[in-house]
Formats: C-alpha cells, structure tokens, sequence
C-alpha cells in the first residue's frame, strides 16, 4: 500500500510539472520554465564564527562546532525574531477601525531617529549593539522603505472579517454586502 501511494503521489508531482510547463509556454513565460529546469542553488544559513557581541565587549570567537552552532543560533535568534521594542520597521503604522486593525500606513519618507530607535531597541543603538552592528540596522532601516515604495494594493479591506461560525451572523452587517 506505501509503495502504491509513492508511486500515485510521484505521477501527480510529474503531471505538475508537466502541466505547469505547457501554461508557461501557453502565456509566453519561458523564463519560468528555465528556473524550472535549472534552478539556482540555494544555500541555508552559514554558521558563525563568533558569537553576537554585547556593546562595550570584544568578539568571542567559536573555536569549535559545538561553539559554532551555539553561535549560529544565537546570532540567527537575534536577528529573525521581533525586536525588542514595540515596533518593528519604524515606516509602518497600523490602521484600526471599529473592528480592529485593517491595514498598515507606510510612510517611506519616515527617518530612523533617536525616537523611532528608542521604540526599535528600547534605547539607542549606540548603548545596545557594537558599531558594525549599529551601521548595519541603520543601513537596513533606509534601504526597506524604498522597498514598501514599490507595493502596490488594493485599498479597501474585504478579508478577514468578522464571522461568527456558531450563529452564521456577521459581526458587522456591512460587511456582507462587500461579498
């Protein structure tokens, strides 16, 4: 039986990707089907050689793997989780309405001051992360907008809304006239 839903799951990831070459080639696309057919490598994270350095400290530096997925994790932990302030990008602002929050305000023009630091870090950049570290959050925070700039949406929000499933009622009639 696990040998049969190999074989079927194996034929309907070959019919995928057959059928995904013909639309490309039906709408013109032949750039997709070249990345289907030689995709770029990817490479995961590298480990780190020293672990994330507190102001005012010298590096650490791993001296073996253990110490270089010890730093690895710490590092990539520092890095992809929320800052340790209330706000994460210093440009985006949340909208609320009666219902809650229904879309972000961005405003690229928005500078990356003592202010917008303060509820980054909880505190200035200086007295929170080395130099290196402080050139690189400040070049991210003025490169990112640019990128926001570039967005394009709808401005009006129809999903999510507000359904109850118990009694089949919206929690906002007006919103089911948008559906």
């Amino acid at each position: 039986m696990a040998k049969n839903t190999t074989t079927l799951i194996n034929a309907v990831r070959q019919n995928e990707w057959k059928q995904a070459k013909l639309h490309a080639i039906r709408i013109g696309k032949y750039g997709n089907i070249a990345r289907m057919i030689n995709p770029k490598a990817r490479n995961g994270p590298t480990a780190s050689n020293f672990f994330p350095p507190k102001p005012g400290q010298p590096k650490r530096y791993a001296t073996n793997d253990e110490e270089r997925m010890e730093a690895s994790i710490l590092t990539h932990t520092a890095w992809m989780s929320n800052s340790p302030g209330q706000q994460n990008c210093h440009f985006l602002d949340l909208i609320h309405d009666d219902v809650g929050p229904c879309g972000v305000k961005v405003d690229c023009n928005k500078q990356f001051n003592s202010e917008a630091q303060w509820k980054y870090l909880d505190g200035l950049l200086e007295s929170k992360v080395d130099k290196e570290i402080k050139d690189r959050i400040k070049l991210a925070h003025q490169r990112l907008p640019k990128l926001f700039e570039k967005i394009k949406t709808d401005k009006v929000l129809v999903y999510p809304f507000r359904y109850d499933c118990i009694s089949g009622t919206y929690l906002h009639p007006e919103l089911e006239e948008c559906l």
